[in-house]
């Protein structure tokens, strides 16, 4: 701003000028868990400061002003990654622009799950027993209010078996197995996770049943009629 000013005579001005503040902008690292959301950058992870002692007070109104970056881009980060913050102070009133960068100043982890499965027994039948039954939630107390309906089916869960401690291709006779489940969470935006049980299959109980068996004596081998059930 100019402003002009009369001397004691009248008829001269003085000039004075009042130049923008200059402030410096900091970054301190953020890291968030996915939830499936884009991410802002916590406004309390900056800070805003000048050698000036009384603008401390207006300093943290000028956070409403930053405009941030992420790995050089306007657009929020949402998947789980590393990124590099830049921050901007664009130029006020009575402010000069000021901008800072961190590298890897934001970091969104990958959101931890959970595997549920049960030991299970049944009786054999012969049969091959179909996939066990299982469900993936996400690790207690994670935020997953913006994750769409369904995620947890999408997952690439593998199934793995094995019987006295070599692996098998499917449940189907008499033994106790090992039934492995896993996720590999080596990229994406979920962490690994697996769950191991003990799956049994025990023996089918058959029942022999003597039919009527009333003969006559002879010289001849007799073999008794029978049938089995379960």
């Amino acid at each position: 701003n100019i402003l002009g000013v009369r001397d004691k005579k009248g008829n001269e001005w003085a000039t004075f000028v009042i130049g923008r503040a200059t402030v410096s902008l900091s970054l301190d690292k953020l890291t968030l868990v996915y939830n499936g959301a884009e991410r802002d950058f916590d406004l309390k992870n900056v800070t805003i400061s000048s050698d000036v002692e009384s603008l401390q007070a207006e300093l943290e109104g000028l956070k409403e002003k930053l405009v941030f970056l992420f790995n050089n881009s306007s657009v929020k980060p949402q998947d789980a990654a590393t990124y590099n913050v830049t921050v901007n102070l664009p130029q006020q009133p009575n402010y000069n622009a000021a901008t800072a960068s961190l590298t890897g100043g934001l970091v969104i982890e990958q959101l931890g799950i959970v595997i549920n499965a049960s030991d299970t027994t049944v009786i054999y039948n012969g049969a091959v027993i179909p996939e066990i039954d299982f469900t993936v939630a996400a690790a207690p107390g994670a935020d997953v209010s913006s994750l769409p309906e369904g995620w947890a089916d999408k997952l690439a869960i593998s199934v793995a078996y094995e019987k006295d401690g070599s692996p098998v291709t499917s449940l189907r006779n008499v033994g106790t197995y090992s039934v492995t489940y896993t996720y590999d969470g080596t990229t994406g935006n979920f962490k690994s996770a697996s769950k191991t049980i003990t799956y049994t299959v025990d023996p089918m109980i058959l029942t022999v049943k003597l039919k009527n068996n009333e003969v006559t004596y002879n010289t001849d081998i007799y073999k008794p009629d029978y049938e089995i059930t379960e």
